[in-house]
């Protein structure tokens, strides 16, 4: 071999060995891989790859990070620490993404940049998490039954979110999108162009939970929203004592605007609101809710309007007790077409409430309505547009417990009213010694109006007032109520027109209990053949008038008594005669009689008959206690005519000496005495 040969043989080699040396040097230095730079559309997922990362070490650890992206985007990373992460982006721009990689003695870092276009997106945009920064979802696919966004688990919401029109949202079965206190759901659609909620799997028949509302933020909307397909389980943050499902729950001080939206198969309430508020509601639909259309105190019932529509809900809105306390004069509309009211729980109203005519409230069984002190109602329908208050179980027989006036309030008022299937429970609090049934109850100076109105089908009275006082009362109708029609004391008995009619009743009229008359007053005759029925004395302190025709009965032993400064006035015509009688001729009890201290010369009978009485003594002087029909002391004064006292249980008439009275046995006078079980007269 010549030297040549020799030298380039050993240049040669030792080029290859340098070469060698270099490429081993490369092979055993620490690389970080983050992949070639992508450009995806909205909603597509991106897989990142670091596989081709390399080091001297045979495990390296990867860690993954978003070192920057859009504004409004909450990308997250999933699978961070591994070499094949990925993410889903939901707002257009650039993401730049930053792998590590560390071998235990070393690290090296690379950057991948990610480009996401508006529109281009092949699928749903996955939402499950939380929502921490400002974000608007937007129409981003063409497709109309192509969800823009899938929210595939519970999504609460802490910043102020945003829905265009258009985009179409499914929901998972029983995921909720939660709008916290820091959050705002601003979704705001358009007519004919519908932001829609619904199930991602409607056909399998499984429901989301719903929209859960416990911000305060006024700002917080749906309008031209369709929702459907949620109420899968039950929201518990109501109360302590209510956990049910909703599409829309309003709790904890939540605030929300619904106008112009459907909420429509819910697996229960449509709406239900519990210590939230509706900040306005208007124009919306609700159809085929399992449960009860909308659920909301009193006060919210008030923002229902009568544009909104219920179509095949379990009930429409019902409102569960509650108590009105607002500043403000609020006012019950009248639902849309035969929707009506459910009233669920005991409502007091302590601030002034006024109804709609052709209002239609049916109520729970034993449940009261009741016009606290500070309170107002005024129920103000019309001839064919009755405001009506019944019970919800008509069917089953069930009552409600009624209406109660404790308000003094001058503008209580129930014109062209239906009060029907009340009287459940008693009310306690007339007097400690009265616990009754009634559908009207007046009690501890309570003052209302009662015009054009029909009380019926009561378990109890019509209507009892005790220590309360009836304002106007004219042209009612009292029917089928179990006991007596009303129920007053004296001084309201002259309330009672002669065009209000009675029928089927327990007692067809108006009980007087035990009472002093101190105002002076007229009985008018009552309609039809309905009567007075005095059911404990009346010591009358004031004067009495009774019309022609005027019939009363009393009960056993007791009296009319016609103290010093009050006069009984008793003066039909022979068409129209003025009655007293026993309450039980049948069982042939007798009542005390009229007992006569003044000496008004105002004091007369004439073309009345007293029938029956003499049942208990007359205390008309320290020396004898006589039984009679009626009877004066030696003060009284009084004039009988044209009269017939018959069938008293001991005198017919027995006067004082020194007492004033006509010569009632001439022929003059005209009077008739028959069959009384002592002298006639004495």
């Amino acid at each position: 071999m010549n030297k040549r040969m020799k030298n380039f043989r050993w240049t040669s080699l030792l080029t290859i060995a340098v070469l060698v040396g270099l490429s081993g040097c490369d092979q055993f230095s620490l690389n970080a891989d983050a992949g070639p730079d992508q450009t995806v559309g909205i909603g597509e997922t991106v897989a990142l790859d670091g596989s081709n990362s390399n080091g001297p070490a045979a495990t390296l650890t990867f860690t993954w990070v978003i070192s920057s992206q859009p504004a409004g985007s909450i990308a997250v990373l999933s699978d961070a620490t591994t070499a094949t992460p990925s993410f889903v982006p939901q707002v257009a721009g650039e993401y730049v993404i930053t792998l590590t990689v560390f071998d235990g003695a070393g690290e090296d870092a690379d950057e991948v940049t990610i480009t996401v276009t508006e529109g281009g997106g092949s699928g749903a945009i996955t939402v499950s998490g939380n929502i921490d920064n400002d974000i608007t979802w937007t129409d981003h696919l063409d497709s109309p039954t192509t969800p823009d966004y899938h929210l595939t688990g519970n999504v609460s919401l802490n910043a102020e979110l945003t829905i265009e029109p258009g985009v179409l949202i499914h929901v998972d079965e029983d995921v909720v999108l939660d709008i916290t206190e820091d959050g705002v759901l601003m979704a705001s659609g358009e007519s004919g162009n519908m932001i829609t909620f619904t199930g991602s799997n409607v056909t399998g028949g499984q429901f989301w939970k719903g929209i859960r509302v416990a911000s305060t933020d006024s700002r917080n909307e749906l309008d031209f929203v369709d929702l459907s397909y949620a109420g899968n389980s039950e929201f518990g943050g109501f109360a302590n004592f209510v956990d049910l499902r909703a599409t829309v729950a309003v709790m904890n001080g939540g605030v929300i605007s619904i106008t112009n939206s459907n909420i429509s198969n819910s697996g229960g309430y449509g709406v239900y609101v519990r210590y939230g508020k509706l900040n306005s509601f208007a124009d919306n639909a609700f159809e085929n809710n399992a449960e009860n259309a909308v659920g909301v105190d009193i006060e919210q019932a008030t923002m229902i309007d009568a544009n909104t529509t219920f179509t095949g809900n379990d009930n429409d809105v019902e409102i569960f007790g509650s108590t009105l306390e607002s500043s403000a004069e609020l006012n019950l509309t009248k639902l849309n077409g035969s929707a009506k009211y459910l009233v669920t729980g005991d409502i007091i109203l302590k601030s002034f409430l006024s109804f709609d005519p052709g209002t239609y409230l049916e109520i729970d069984d034993d449940v009261e309505i009741r016009v606290d002190k500070g309170g107002v109602i005024v129920a103000d329908g019309a001839t064919d547009d009755l405001i009506t208050f019944t019970s919800s179980g008509v069917n089953s027989g069930l009552k409600w417990k009624g209406l109660s006036i404790w308000s003094a309030d001058a503008r209580n008022l129930l014109s062209y009213v239906e009060v029907l299937h009340a009287g459940n429970s008693e009310f306690g609090s007339f007097a400690n010694f009265v616990d009754l049934q009634t559908n009207i109850a007046i009690l501890d100076g309570g003052r209302i109006a009662i015009d054009n109105s029909i009380v019926s089908d009561g378990a109890g009275y019509g209507l009892y007032m005790r220590y309360g006082e009836i304002l106007s009362f004219s042209s009612n109708t009292f029917m089928d109520n179990e006991m007596h029609a009303i129920g007053l004391e004296a001084n309201q008995a002259m309330i009672i027109d002669e065009n209000t009619s009675f029928s089927g009743n327990g007692y067809d009229g108006v009980e007087v209990f035990g009472s002093d008359l101190t105002d002076e007053s007229t009985w008018v005759s009552l309609s039809g053949t309905a009567k007075y029925h005095v059911t404990g004395t009346l010591d009358l302190l004031a004067g009495l008038n009774l019309d022609p025709g005027v019939d009363i009965e009393i009960d056993e032993d007791q009296f009319f008594k016609v103290l010093e400064n009050g006069y009984l006035s008793a003066l039909g015509n022979s068409g129209n005669r003025i009655t007293f009688n026993t309450s039980n001729e049948a069982g042939e009890l007798y009542w005390g009689g009229l007992w006569f201290e003044s000496a008004d010369a105002r004091n007369a009978l004439d073309y009345v008959n007293v029938s029956y009485a003499g049942g208990a003594a007359m205390d008309l002087d320290n020396f004898e206690d006589p039984f009679a029909a009626v009877g004066g002391d030696e003060l009284a004064k009084i004039s009988i005519t044209n009269s017939i006292i018959d069938n008293s249980d001991g005198s017919g008439v027995y006067w004082q000496g020194a007492g004033t009275i006509n010569d009632i046995e001439s022929g003059g006078a005209n009077n008739s005495f028959i069959s009384n079980s002592n002298a006639n007269v004495y």
